[in-house]
C-alpha cells in the first residue's frame, strides 16, 4: 500500500468514526472530488487566490451589462474565456497545467470557438 493510499484509508476511517453510518462509497467518491479539485486547483490558481478565475472571468464579464446568460453563443464563449484565463495565468505565473496543459487549454479554446461559429450559423438559418 503506497503512502497516498494509507493516508487516505487513515482518513476515511476517522470519517467513519465521526459519522459512523457515513456510506464508504460516498466518502470514496468525496476523497475522489477533493484530489480532483486540488489538482485543478493548482491549474486554476497556483500562487494565487483559490477562486481567483472566477473573479477574473467575472471582472470581464462587467464590461457586458447587457450580455445574456441564456444565449448559448455566450455559454460557449464562457467556456472559452475559462480557458484563456487559465492560459494566461499559467504564462504569467510560469508554470504548465497538471490536469490540463496550456496547449490543452488552447485546443479547447479552438474548438469552443467553432462551436458559436456553428451555433451562430444555426441561429442566422432560423431567422
Amino acid at each position: 500500500m503506497s503512502n497516498k493510499e494509507h493516508n487516505r484509508q487513515e482518513l476515511l476511517d476517522k470519517v467513519k468514526e465521526i459519522f459512523p453510518n457515513i456510506n464508504e462509497d460516498f466518502v470514496n467518491i468525496t476523497l475522489d472530488e477533493l484530489e480532483l479539485h486540488e489538482k485543478k486547483n493548482w491549474d486554476y490558481a497556483r500562487t494565487g487566490d483559490s477562486i481567483g478565475n472566477f473573479k477574473r472571468v467575472a471582472k470581464i464579464l462587467e464590461n457586458y451589462p447587457n450580455l445574456k446568460g441564456h444565449d448559448p453563443r455566450v455559454v460557449a464563449l464562457l467556456y472559452m474565456l475559462k480557458q484563456l484565463d487559465a492560459t494566461f495565468w499559467m504564462i504569467s505565473q510560469g508554470y504548465d497545467g497538471n490536469v490540463e496543459s496550456i496547449d490543452d487549454r488552447l485546443r479547447d479554446v479552438h474548438v469552443y470557438a467553432k462551436i458559436v461559429r456553428i451555433i451562430n450559423m444555426k441561429m442566422k438559418r432560423e431567422e
